[in-house]
Order: structure tokens, then C-alpha cells, then sequence
């Protein structure tokens, strides 16, 4: 049993490598491409419902690594139903 666990731990760490060493590959060839240096700061936004209700948004941002003070939670509240697109519209800076 203790010879799985150190097998599996060991699978994990090569896929964490792995993950690791595909998004540094898209970060240069982003700063090569735009010839600005590439971005200094990526933010995500996932936006969630319960069944068209209670919608949130949330927003992760990246420097060199997650930078979690910058996090935000956002409720939608001009959006009813399932529309992701008007809700990432409302609760982004450029929205």
C-alpha cells in the first residue's frame, strides 16, 4: 500500500511538472509574439449560476504566479437566466 501511495504521489508531481512547464511555454511565446514582453497581468472570470439563479462572477489573476490578493467575487444582478456573456460584460472592468 505504501508503495502505491509513493508511485501515485510521484505521477502527481510529474503532471503538476508537466502543467507547470506548458504554461511557461505559452506565457514566452506570448511575449515573443506580441513583442511587448509578453502580458503583465492575465485575469480569468468564471461565472456561475444555480439553475438561471444566483449568479456570481469570479475573478482570478495571474503575474508570474497567482497573485490571490487580487482575487474578486462579484454577485450579477442585471442578468436573469443563462448568459454568461452578458454577465462576464457586467462584471468586468471593460464591461
Amino acid at each position: 500500500m505504501t508503495r502505491n501511495a509513493a508511485e501515485e504521489f510521484t505521477r502527481h508531481r510529474l503532471r503538476r511538472s508537466a502543467d507547470h512547464n506548458a504554461r511557461a511555454k505559452a506565457l514566452n511565446a506570448s511575449r515573443t509574439t506580441s513583442g511587448s514582453g509578453g502580458p503583465l497581468r492575465i485575469e480569468c472570470y468564471d461565472m456561475s449560476h444555480i439553475q438561471g439563479s444566483d449568479y456570481v462572477g469570479s475573478m482570478v489573476v495571474m503575474r508570474t504566479a497567482a497573485k490571490r490578493s487580487d482575487y474578486r467575487r462579484f454577485k450579477v444582478r442585471s442578468v436573469a437566466g443563462n448568459d454568461d456573456y452578458a454577465a462576464m460584460d457586467e462584471v468586468s472592468p471593460a464591461g
